[in-house]
């Protein structure tokens, strides 16, 4: 492989891992989208801080990492409509 060949491919490898960091934000619409909730739901979490942690991307925009929508998610789930938040219980039934 000659010399600009290999640059050429590792600047690809570079780019390509570039844009796979940037896929990784979304926008408030795009991460409630996601996430199944409006976007006024969203805003309201944010306001009152019961929804997963943001990304302040400037003046007016917000941002979510997809990786805090996932374990957002996860942590909201329950095994039945008596279970508080936090309160997730195993199926031997001791708290988790």
């Amino acid at each position: 492989m000659k010399r600009s060949e290999t640059w050429l491919a590792g600047s690809e490898m570079g780019h390509k891992r570039h844009m796979e960091q940037q896929r990784r934000i979304l926008r408030q619409r795009d991460a409630a989208r996601y996430i199944a909730l409006a976007e006024s739901t969203l805003e309201k979490l944010r306001g009152t801080g019961g929804g997963p942690p943001f990304v302040r991307l400037g003046a007016r925009a917000i941002g979510y990492d997809i990786v805090d929508l996932d374990l957002w998610i996860e942590a909201q789930k329950r095994n039945n409509t008596s279970e508080e938040l936090g309160e997730r219980k195993t199926s031997a039934g001791a708290k988790a």
